[in-house]
């Protein structure tokens, strides 16, 4: 499955193979967690938005264009979803928040991860 491109594993699962969006989850939670850590700055916000991110590309794979690029659409559903996260903690602005703590490459924890692989399997 590593050499089958992201669009390649969103048909094969929409055809039935849920192992497939297991690893399209697993290649992309790291790199949207990181991302979302740099709207919200705290591992816990980070978590929030990359769940409901993840939660809503699972709700919405059925809408998505296999001509499109899946990591932009991700990244897109991401940023919306971490910025609903600020306004709903009551701050919209990710750079005020930004001057406040410095960013910082971290993982996703591995409870997380084991959110979209299931139990026994991170």
């Amino acid at each position: 499955m590593e050499n089958l491109s992201d669009e390649q594993l969103i048909t094969a699962y929409l055809e039935g193979d849920e192992q497939s969006l297991e690893f399209l989850f697993q290649r992309h939670l790291s790199p949207l967690y990181n991302f979302a850590f740099k709207y919200t700055h705290t591992a816990e916000g980070a978590q929030d938005v990359t769940q409901e991110a993840m939660v809503k590309i699972w709700k919405n794979l059925k809408k998505f264009r296999t001509n499109g690029k899946f990591k932009a659409w991700a990244y897109t559903i991401t940023k919306n979803s971490a910025l609903d996260y600020l306004k709903k903690k009551g701050n919209n602005s990710p750079l005020r928040a930004s001057r406040r703590k410095p960013w910082r490459r971290i993982c996703p924890p591995p409870d997380l991860a084991r959110t979209f692989t299931g139990p026994g399997n991170g």
